[in-house]
């Protein structure tokens, strides 16, 4: 089976050596373009490596682009018509957040995280899937210089918190409105296995509003 394989930073590096360690003919690998003064991609590198076909397209709209795609005659494009790919939420694979968040960071320019930064958000409870830990690391990163290591007093504030149930401290009528509003959230993310967009939908609110509830429930 001919795999074209679209992705970026550690979660596609992830899949794309997933696929090459189990031997899968993997024709060619498609990553964002870099902007300037960015860090390669992750898994543009390993494609590098690996001596893979490369394609950075700027935009899809072309129809350049899609003759390009199509001459490289996948076959996994059209299986997955029938199928539904779902990404379960990142608590499932605590065992591979610190790895990802490694990497993430490295994405963005950072050294990496501090061993006690791992620890924390490797027991930290996270309702959604890779993304959350993306956008995490992206407003931690805003404020830290180039090759800065991320801190746990860098995650407060935006961070998930760690594994209590407790959707806060206080107690009484904000207290339950609280409980309540996390619950929901919590049954939205799980409905849509993780997809904030989906789940921001299913609840009639906004990808941002859905951020800011997460936030304010502490969910994130």
């Amino acid at each position: 089976m001919r795999i074209v394989v679209h992705g970026q930073q550690a979660f596609g590096k992830a899949v794309l050596e997933a696929l090459l360690k189990r031997g899968e003919n993997v024709v060619a690998v498609y990553v964002a373009p870099e902007k300037p003064g960015q860090k390669a991609d992750p898994m543009k590198e390993t494609a590098l490596a690996a001596k893979l076909p490369l394609y950075q397209p700027a935009s899809y709209r072309k129809p350049e682009v899609w003759e390009e795609f199509r001459a490289l005659k996948p076959d996994l494009l059209f299986r997955l018509d029938g199928h539904r790919l779902t990404l379960s939420p990142l608590r499932g694979h605590r065992h591979e957040v610190a790895a990802l968040a490694h990497e993430l960071a490295r994405g963005l320019g950072l050294a990496g995280l501090t061993p006690d930064a791992a620890e924390r958000l490797q027991a930290s409870r996270w309702p959604g899937n890779v993304r959350q830990l993306e956008m995490l690391f992206r407003v931690a990163a805003a404020s830290l210089g180039p090759g800065a290591r991320i801190g746990v007093s860098d995650l407060e504030g935006i961070g998930p918190m760690l594994e209590d149930d407790q959707a806060s401290p206080d107690s009484g009528l904000r207290g339950e409105r609280l409980a309540g509003e996390r619950r929901a959230l919590q049954r939205a993310l799980e409905t849509h296995h993780g997809n904030v967009a989906a789940a921001a939908r299913s609840l009639s609110m906004s990808r941002q509003g859905f951020y800011k509830a997460l936030r304010r429930t502490g969910l994130m």
